[in-house]
């Protein structure tokens, strides 16, 4: 057999095997949405190592899952006080 083939000795090597082995693709439902706003993805990210201008090191994301639009706010900390008056600003 030639140099750099899949086989050695007649035997198929593992990563070959693998390779051809038929995968299950398991589909989930997912939530269809037929008005903005009602279904929303959120996230925090950070901490960030360099901070903004203002010294904000957090930012939360919002994302509706209708239009897909994404909305970022920037925060100094995790502080649930803050996280709070973001989320009514966001609900406002």
């Amino acid at each position: 057999m030639p140099i750099g083939g899949n086989s050695v000795s007649g035997l198929a090597c593992e990563p070959c095997i693998l390779e051809k082995q038929e995968q299950k693709i398991i589909r989930t439902p997912v939530p269809s949405v037929s008005r903005p706003f009602e279904l929303i993805h959120s996230d925090v990210c950070g901490p960030i190592s360099v901070p903004s201008f203002l010294g904000e090191r957090y930012f939360l994301i919002y994302v509706d899952d209708y239009s897909r639009r994404v909305w970022v706010y920037f925060v100094k900390s995790k502080d649930s006080l803050e996280m709070t008056s973001v989320f009514q600003e966001y609900l406002a």
